[in-house]
């Protein structure tokens, strides 16, 4: 299986380019540009943004990496999302030109979730469903799939988390079937699953082989959104193994787990880099051998 992980706190911390050299001799086969935060609004709003792209390709293939995925920009303020067509919807597009040229085929585009889930699901409902379906053509056209992906909110009240579009409540699955399109596919964070009380192994069958297209893999308390490494938190590893071998997982293991960097200085930060993949190369490990044990039997 293809271990990936995210560029943006290597990229942030050495350049985009120094840091997917670090990436490929780690151990990676794989990189996610990370485009989500403002940084990279600005990069895909960026007159040259292609060509920047273009080059950036062309040294990935140089040292014999690729881009499996990228996230696209999400942090929007409440005003944007509201007017999402006008506000959202060219930066996503600017966003899947960029990925093609980057040569990416997997997109994670955050579903519209600013008001109360729990009081609004019916009109986040539609508005999502009108705001992917906007996205659908262009996608086509970009040659790149969109991806879903699991959610969360807090509780005013309490600041727990709880769920929100895209959860485990049956609006994962409503979400994913009623856009039926091979344009769409399903990012299962495993990170977000607990905090909402559901088990990520538990959200993983719910899921299940057709849906799962792509993973965001990071480890927490289960409280708090805390993207840390493999090992660092108490997601139960063993298994998120056995669940991924159970529907048989076909895509590729994406780390998103760049908060660990935050434990370390920028020296060792290569260091953490390959703690990272060694630890996600024991969950693929355990992954293949739940398979091969199941076809054995």
């Amino acid at each position: 299986m293809l271990i990936s992980t995210m560029t943006s706190r290597l990229a942030k911390a050495f350049g985009d380019k120094e840091a997917l050299r670090i990436i490929k001799e780690t151990g990676y086969d794989c990189a996610d540009m990370t485009l989500d935060g403002s940084d990279g609004i600005d990069r895909v709003t960026s007159p040259d943004r292609i060509s920047w792209a273009k080059d950036l390709k062309k040294y990935a293939d140089s040292i014999g990496i690729f881009y499996n995925q990228a996230h696209a920009p999400f942090a929007f303020p409440f005003e944007k999302s509201e007017n999402f067509k006008t506000e959202i919807v060219p930066i996503i597009l600017n966003t899947f030109d960029v990925c093609s040229a980057l040569g990416v085929d997997t997109v994670i585009v955050h579903p519209l979730h600013h008001i109360s889930y729990k009081n609004n699901r019916e009109k986040l409902r539609e508005m999502n469903m009108e705001y992917y379906n906007i996205l659908r053509p262009y996608a086509e056209n970009c040659g790149v799939r969109i991806c879903l992906e699991n959610m969360f909110q807090r509780d005013p009240e309490t600041q727990r988390r709880i769920e929100s579009v895209c959860c485990f409540d049956g609006g994962f699955i409503d979400y994913f079937d009623s856009l039926g399109s091979n344009t769409f596919t399903c990012c299962l964070d495993i990170g977000h699953c607990g905090l909402v009380g559901t088990s990520a192994q538990d959200a993983i069958r719910m899921l299940g082989h057709d849906r799962i297209g792509a993973l965001h893999v990071h480890d927490n308390d289960l409280v708090t959104d805390q993207h840390l490494a493999i090992g660092m938190g108490k997601v139960n590893w063993d298994e998120v193994a056995k669940a991924l071998a159970d529907i048989d997982y076909k895509g590729i293991f994406t780390l998103e787990a760049d908060c660990a960097f935050n434990f370390v200085q920028k020296e060792f930060m290569p260091l953490m880099a390959k703690y990272m993949y060694e630890s996600a190369k024991a969950v693929t490990d355990k992954i293949e051998a739940y398979k091969n044990a199941q076809n054995n039997e």
